[in-house]
């Protein structure tokens, strides 16, 4: 089963993130895979897991409590397509889908694009922006992994919106940097942009089909 969360910041701004790992930690550390740094959120304050078969969220001690559709949770419990998780003042939303049983297409963005979006990796690498959004982080398993400890677990994000490429970056501890000015919303990518995560400068690459 795929599984994601989308939450949305005080401020407005709003994230998304594929429940990729085995565990997902939540809390206000800067480690954690969703970090959020709110006063009131403890610094390794709930997870999810999967055990193969369903996700689960279970508190981790935190001092005010890990609320599941309203109701404070006490042991761990299932989630369920659509679950509202509450975390200090920051509500998540849990998304379930079935994956496909055998088509690679599912995860390719729409056919009718008229643009191809590559990263450019140093070593000559270069890495295919085929999701509708792909994670840029330190963690292995997302659709762009820097082994840099100076890159958050989940990162930043480039969201595709039609032949529009938009970067977004997910609370990291160092922030990212688009030609070398920090971000603070998101903003639309061009071809030759260059990307900061860390100590890594990528180029993002525009063609046509």
């Amino acid at each position: 089963m795929n599984a994601w969360l989308h939450w949305e910041f005080p401020a407005g701004e709003s994230h998304t993130l594929e429940l990729a790992n085995e565990i997902t930690i939540i809390g206000r550390g800067r480690d954690c895979e969703i970090p959020l740094l709110d006063e009131r959120i403890s610094r390794q304050h709930c997870e999810i897991y999967f055990d193969g078969e369903a996700h689960f969220v279970s508190d981790l001690g935190s001092f005010n409590g890990t609320y599941l559709n309203g109701k404070i949770l006490g042991d761990s419990r299932p989630l369920e397509d659509g679950d509202q998780l509450q975390i200090g003042p920051v509500r998540l939303l849990f998304e379930l889908a079935a994956a496909p049983e055998a088509d690679p297409r599912s995860t390719l963005v729409v056919p009718e694009s008229r643009l191809r979006a590559y990263l450019e990796i140093p070593g000559g690498t270069r890495i295919e922006l085929q999701k509708e959004i792909n994670i840029i982080g330190r963690n292995q398993g997302w659709d762009v992994c820097l082994p840099d400890r100076a890159v958050s677990r989940p990162h930043a994000e480039i969201e595709r919106r039609e032949d529009e490429f938009v970067l977004r970056d997910l609370g990291s501890a160092n922030g990212t940097l688009l030609n070398a000015a920090r971000i603070k919303a998101p903003h639309a990518l061009k071809d030759g942009d260059a990307l900061i995560f860390g100590a890594e400068t990528i180029i993002f690459r525009l063609e046509p089909v």
